[in-house]
């Protein structure tokens, strides 16, 4: 399978290389392409990718509907996954057209899942942590997951989807690493009051990575 994650920022973002890492030990193949550096229209056309993938703030919703749109437009007929903040507290964004599937919080696990089976060409409608609308317009709302609580289980984020085509960012001399997931507070101006309900009865949601293993990807970068 081949995914393309697709942004309006020229930044790295932690959730596409912790997703492309998982993807491409599964087998599968990833790009990225950011706007306004890419002409992605045109770069999608080239690619020809099999899953479309956007992470969305609610800020960016409108250019993410604005881009399946133009993508569409250019005959372009690739799944398109919408996962990020917008989806997660605002199911009803699947109904807009053009999203297939969003994904509900950490979509580590079920994006593999669902790459192996668009590439089987097995059901998709069950697969956790994902809504996914039908060609019929049925909506197949599945609940989220357990969250992992070993998170050294995860591979390192891949830093080479940004490294490798976009200098500018592999040359910063400041690099950023993330040592844990969820967050132990509950400050009323901040999602995470929220996100906590939706994993609720679905393991520890503040979570750490060993020492060791923080240590050894801040060498190898």
């Amino acid at each position: 399978m081949k995914v393309v994650f697709l942004q309006n920022t020229a930044l790295e973002h932690f959730g596409v290389e912790y997703m492309s890492a998982m993807l491409k030990n599964a087998g599968h193949k990833c790009e990225v392409l950011m706007d306004p550096i890419d002409k992605i229209v045109e770069e999608v056309v080239k690619m020809k990718p099999d899953l479309l993938a956007f992470s969305c703030a609610t800020s960016e919703i409108q250019w993410v509907l604005n881009k399946i749109r133009e993508i569409k437009a250019a005959g372009i007929h690739s799944t398109v996954l919408v996962g990020g903040p917008h989806p997660t507290y605002h199911h009803p964004v699947l109904k807009e057209d053009g999203i297939d599937i969003i994904c509900i919080g950490e979509g580590d696990e079920a994006i593999v899942e669902l790459a192996n089976k668009l590439e089987k060409g097995e059901d998709i409608r069950f697969i956790k942590d994902m809504h996914i609308k039908d060609k019929d317009g049925k909506i197949w709302a599945n609940p989220v997951r357990p969250l992992k609580e070993d998170l050294d289980e995860f591979p390192f984020p891949d830093r080479s989807i940004y490294f490798d085509k976009y200098p500018f960012l592999r040359n910063v001399s400041v690099k950023r690493f993330m040592s844990g997931r969820g967050c132990p507070y509950n400050c009323t101006f901040c999602f995470n009051h929220s996100l906590v309900k939706v994993y609720r009865g679905k393991g520890k949601y503040f979570r750490r990575r060993s020492p060791e293993n923080f240590v050894r990807e801040i060498k190898e970068v």
